[in-house]
């Protein structure tokens, strides 16, 4: 059984989810793992469709079970934060709460059994900080 690995796309504004998006058509991470995106499912789609990644968008929320998802399929945890609108390449709070919601929302998984581990994309930390948290990244979030 392969490793079911969450994936906190980051800042929506930044390269977290092309990066997110890159890695889920990646050979080597689909051989060994299988990836949920814990982020919002617009802001995946149009990152999918900017590196040409031609991957399905199964959505759900954080804490329902993850669905099942066949080849060419990805299964997206949204925590419904409605920011899939903000442009890319921005610095927004709105962005930053965000990325702390999703790195919270994997937290919540890991520690239900849903998810085996947890990969986070990059955030922006003038947007987290922007947001209303005074975090200096991903390792104090996740300490805390």
């Amino acid at each position: 059984m392969k490793t079911r690995i969450g994936i906190t796309m980051g800042d929506v504004c930044g390269v977290g989810p092309e990066i997110t998006a890159r890695a889920l058509v990646d050979p080597k991470v689909q051989s060994i793992a299988r990836p949920c995106v814990i982020g919002d499912a617009g802001v995946l789609a149009r990152a999918r469709d900017i590196v040409n990644a031609g991957f399905e968008i199964v959505t759900f929320r954080p804490g329902d079970p993850i669905p099942e998802t066949g080849d060419g399929a990805v299964a997206c945890a949204v925590p419904g934060l409605g920011v899939g609108t903000l442009p890319f390449g921005a610095i927004d709070g709105r962005a930053g709460a965000a990325a702390y919601h999703f790195i919270e929302a994997a937290v919540d998984m890991a520690k239900a059994g849903q998810i085996d581990a947890i990969v986070t994309a990059p955030l922006n930390k003038e947007a987290l900080h922007a947001g209303g948290y005074v975090f200096p990244g991903h390792t104090e979030i996740l300490a805390d």
